[in-house]
């Protein structure tokens, strides 16, 4: 068996892309982490008593939809949460929300707001919240949770989270800053796999293992990419798995060929 990137007959454009592609693909793979652990200390982000009373195995009239949070927010602007309450009965409901958010300094260090809500049957009301860097934890995180309970007199039966990634870069917002990072690693892995296959002659080989990994692996970044901005935190985590396990194939295929 041969040592792939023998010295001798290494090329250095491979070299560069292999570089380029594990630099970019490193720069998506941080942002999917965080914004996956983001997420799962927002599952960790309750209030005194809800905590104590909450209980999903009571039924309410109403339903909460999803929860839309931003992925990433600078430090400077304000955002919107929102979240769909839904009346699917055939008869008027009122429904008792509660929403907490992180706020340093307040008591708790968490602000809440409850409301009361009338629905017409069928009717669909769209809730939302601002948000903005006061509500930033030192750890550069907002934490969000929402709670739907019966009435006053029952305890919450059901609840939403979600965690925000706080960032500090000039004057850029928070959706630029987003474009930056995806569009700098979906460029840099597209480029670097390019530069790959044209040292390679990967063109011309249907076997090739490292740029079927490579490929494979740029494909499951996009994915991850958009299940995190689709809030799907258990799909983004299992994503996350996967691209490590693939750089630990691509890294083993590019050391060895038969």
């Amino acid at each position: 068996m041969e040592k792939m990137l023998n010295k001798k007959k290494v090329k250095p454009g491979l070299i560069a892309g292999v570089a380029i592609f594990a630099i970019s693909l490193l720069l998506g793979t941080v942002f999917n982490i965080l914004a996956v652990w983001s997420d799962v200390e927002g599952m960790s982000f309750w209030s005194y008593p809800e905590v104590l009373e909450y209980n999903s195995m009571l039924k309410t009239d109403g339903e909460l939809g999803s929860l839309e949070c931003p992925v990433i927010l600078s430090a400077h602007e304000s955002a919107t949460v929102k979240v769909p309450l839904i009346n699917p009965t055939d008869r008027p409901i009122k429904q008792n929300i509660l929403a907490i958010f992180s706020k340093p300094g307040a008591e708790d260090d968490l602000e809440r707001d409850a409301q009361v809500y009338s629905l017409e049957p069928g009717e669909k009301l769209e809730l939302s919240w601002q948000i903005d860097g006061s509500n930033m934890l030192p750890n550069h995180k907002i934490l969000v949770r929402v709670f739907l309970a019966q009435s006053q007199y029952h305890p919450p039966s059901d609840t939403l989270h979600c965690g925000i990634m706080v960032v500090e870069l000039g004057r850029f917002s928070g959706l630029a800053i987003l474009g930056m990072l995806i569009g700098a690693s979906l460029l840099g892995m597209v480029l670097g796999y390019i530069l790959y296959l044209k040292n390679t002659g990967a063109l011309a080989q249907k076997s090739n293992r490292a740029g079927i990994i490579m490929t494979w692996m740029l494909g499951i970044t996009v994915i991850c990419w958009f299940t995190n901005l689709m809030g799907w935190m258990v799909a983004a985590s299992l994503m996350v798995i996967l691209i490590a396990l693939s750089f630990i194939a691509m890294i083993e295929a590019l050391f060895t060929s038969n």
